[in-house]
């Protein structure tokens, strides 16, 4: 039985996830811990991802009108902050898994 590939996250895709990090510090958290009623801690841990989780399904919901009106759907950082905390709005599929 072979063993599966190792993982080799130092090489594949480090120039993505770097670009992704950036980005995320443009994010202003604050106002996405008060949108979704985020009271937990901001820890980098499997208990705050299941609590942000819930939180982000329960708080932001799937919306399409943008969609059903011709609207291009925009998947920056920028633009789905601006949608999804500032304007209170919900998100399409591709930017709720943003």
């Amino acid at each position: 039985m072979n063993a599966p590939p190792a993982h080799r996250s130092d090489t594949v895709g480090h120039e993505d996830t770097m670009a992704t990090l950036k980005e995320a510090d443009s994010i202003d958290l604050g106002a996405y811990f008060e949108r979704v009623h985020w009271r937990g801690q901001a820890t980098p841990d499997y208990a705050t991802l299941c609590g942000l989780l819930a939180a982000h399904m329960t708080h932001i919901p799937f919306e399409n009108f943008d969609v059903l009106l011709g609207r291009p759907v925009a998947l920056d950082p920028e633009a789905l902050q601006r949608k999804l905390i500032r304007a209170r709005r919900g998100g399409y599929t591709s930017g709720l898994n943003s």
